[in-house]
């Protein structure tokens, strides 16, 4: 569940409008009047490991160029999810192609996830699949 902490930019509630200087989930606090540059992380291949941005193709999938990606923010651990710490996970599906934006519509090239939680969540980028069923479809 977020819930508002401190003060200082409006975020829009039901009932109100309140202030905050960031949201909290749990344990994971993102500051929403930070000026740091987030880079997104390079798209790799193999398995998952904290800080990385990965390709997975589905078993469905085998064979195909069908992908989703998924990134693991670096302070995930195979240790910390045994001692039962979780994460918020943000499902994306990328936008549409807009070359004006610097949108490429590539599931490779999503931000968003990353950019609202500056990197500190479960990031999963989602492609919409060609009729196909051999390749991603760009929208």
């Amino acid at each position: 569940m977020i819930k508002p902490v401190e003060t200082n930019t409006y975020l829009k509630t039901t009932e109100n409008y309140q202030t905050v200087n960031a949201l909290e989930t749990s344990h994971i606090r993102v500051n929403i009047q930070n000026n740091i540059v987030l880079t997104l992380p390079p798209l790799s291949t193999g398995l998952p490991k904290a800080g990385k941005k990965i390709a997975i193709t589905p078993p469905e999938y085998e064979g195909t160029r069908v992908y989703h990606t998924a990134y693991l923010p670096e302070n995930w651990s195979q240790e910390k999810v045994h001692q039962g710490q979780t994460w918020p996970i943000i499902f994306e599906y990328t936008e549409n192609k807009y070359p004006k934006s610097g949108s490429t519509g590539e599931v490779k090239d999503a931000a968003f996830g990353f950019g609202l939680s500056a990197g500190k969540f479960i990031w999963i980028s989602l492609p919409y699949i060609h009729s196909n069923k051999m390749e991603n479809q760009l929208t």
